[in-house]
């Protein structure tokens, strides 16, 4: 899971419009975090609760503090 999340960070971070290319070139095995990426994703964000990619990003990381 911490891959794809990676991913999706340095996607948007990169301003790259695919995360599975940016996955791909990072971690070419990691089928699991493929999978994930490829995941049901709401079109509308309209209604649904904001997801801080970054901010799940620092969560995982080790020995930050907020």
């Amino acid at each position: 899971m911490q891959r794809a999340i990676t991913a999706s960070v340095m996607a948007t971070l990169r301003k790259e419009p695919s995360r599975a290319k940016v996955l791909k070139q990072t971690w070419p095995r990691d089928e699991h975090a493929s999978l994930l990426l490829k995941a049901a994703q709401p079109t509308r964000t309209t209604g649904f609760i904001s997801y801080d990619q970054i901010g799940a990003f620092r969560s995982i990381a080790p020995g930050t503090r907020r």
